[in-house]
């Protein structure tokens, strides 16, 4: 179970919004904790959770947000001449759930796939984006099978409106802070629940939480289950 969730636990952000956020840390300071408040100001709410999850599944924070050195090397190495090496170090270093003999050269997209767990297309897709970028960024080289997909808009050639390209925008791509975004308590983070297509679901966690706690998440769980399993039924 332990490997299982280490999977799920993948960057799944867009490396640009990533990359952008290693670049304001390199051109401001690297806080000692991440938080909404030295975000970059464009990035939208589910771009800050996004973000938070890379940095935190990649290990760059601890579970309290703290920054770790590597964070802070990454961040100081930024498009110089160590760019490529730190990307290898304290990026593509994290993927454990790549074993050191696959052969990204000659893979196919299945071989790939497999290695990122049982998790949803859309999910899967993110996260091997990602992936893929970043090894493009550290100079590696791999198979022209392992394309990386275009993002799909679901939009229909000459039929699309201003509505659906408004639709159609990524949520975790940097865009102007609303005036209306809830900044989180100091006490609490979020947690995006990735079940819609902009990641605009998230569950608000205590830095504390207890084990009673979770037992209350989940019963909360179980609910959602039986209304899912009604909706199916009813169809």
């Amino acid at each position: 179970m332990e490997d299982e969730n280490k999977q799920l636990a993948l960057p799944y952000v867009s490396y640009p919004t990533f990359k952008t956020f290693i670049r304001h840390l390199h051109d401001t300071v690297v806080t000692e904790q991440i938080d909404n408040t030295m975000m970059p100001t464009k990035f939208s709410g589910s771009a800050r959770g996004a973000v938070t999850s890379a940095l935190r599944s990649l290990g760059l924070i601890d579970a309290q947000n703290n920054t770790s050195q590597q964070l802070r090397d990454l961040a100081g190495a930024y498009e110089g001449k160590d760019w490529q090496a730190m990307v290898k170090q304290c990026i593509l270093s994290a993927y454990t759930n790549i074993p050191e003999n696959f052969d990204l050269k000659s893979a196919t997209r299945k071989q790939l796939e497999s290695m990122f767990g049982d998790i949803t297309t859309q999910m899967r897709e993110k996260c091997i984006r990602f992936f893929l970028t970043a090894n493009r960024e550290a100079g590696i080289v791999y198979s022209p099978h392992l394309k990386i997909r275009k993002r799909s808009s679901g939009k229909r050639a000459g039929k699309t409106t201003p509505k659906r390209k408004e639709v159609a925008k990524r949520q975790d791509e940097p865009q102007e802070q609303t005036s209306n975004y809830e900044q989180t308590p100091s006490n609490m983070f979020d947690q995006p629940i990735p079940i819609v297509s902009d990641n605009s679901c998230y569950i608000r966690i205590p830095r504390n939480i207890t084990l009673n706690q979770v037992g209350l998440v989940k019963a909360a769980v179980a609910f959602i289950e039986a209304m899912a399993k009604q909706n199916e039924e009813s169809e």
